[in-house]
């Protein structure tokens, strides 16, 4: 599925069970549904979405999905901005802006398990973002995440900074 050059208020986006999903240039917004996020993907091929703005909405959400999110900026968030669960290897969030949760209980960027199966922690990077005003955590990596790398990320007038915990490995570079 590739969605490119786009302004569209609601109407989710999803991919799953093998598919590839592309969101380029794109702006959406007004989206306030939880269930699917605005962006969704479940066990698919690969995710990319590059140069999006995102304003008023409920999450992207990436299960088991090789995810690369670069030179976006997400804003007024009503769940985390990016969420990971059973992220593999690879999995990149780069040069983005992401500010102004607009609810209690959001974090920016949030690796955790959606499912427990062996082998299926969080994995990825998080390198040049600018993340501030989130009403709780900037970096959430939690429920056993192995291997999530933040490396030249600015990080303010957040509830906390970086919150590692439930036995997961972090790296501040």
């Amino acid at each position: 599925l590739g969605v490119r050059h786009t302004a569209r208020s609601g109407a989710p986006r999803c991919a799953s069970r093998g598919a590839t999903l592309v969101v380029e240039d794109c702006y959406i917004h007004d989206y306030l549904g939880s269930d699917p996020a605005i962006i969704f993907a479940d066990r698919a091929a690969a995710a990319t979405v590059v140069r999006l703005r995102a304003r008023n909405y409920y999450e992207l959400h990436f299960y088991e999905t090789l995810t690369v999110v670069e030179d976006s900026l997400l804003e007024l968030m009503i769940g985390d901005g990016i969420d990971f669960d059973n992220s593999p290897e690879g999995c990149v969030v780069r040069g983005c802006t992401i500010r102004g949760s607009s609810v209690w209980n959001v974090d920016a960027i949030d690796f955790g398990v959606l499912f427990y199966p062996p082998g299926t922690a969080s994995r990825g990077l998080v390198e040049g973002c600018q993340i501030h005003d989130i009403t709780d955590k900037g970096l959430s990596v939690g429920e056993g995440a192995e291997s999530v790398t933040i490396r030249d990320c600015l990080i303010h007038h957040v509830g906390i900074g970086l919150s590692a915990k439930d036995g997961s490995t972090v790296h501040a570079e």
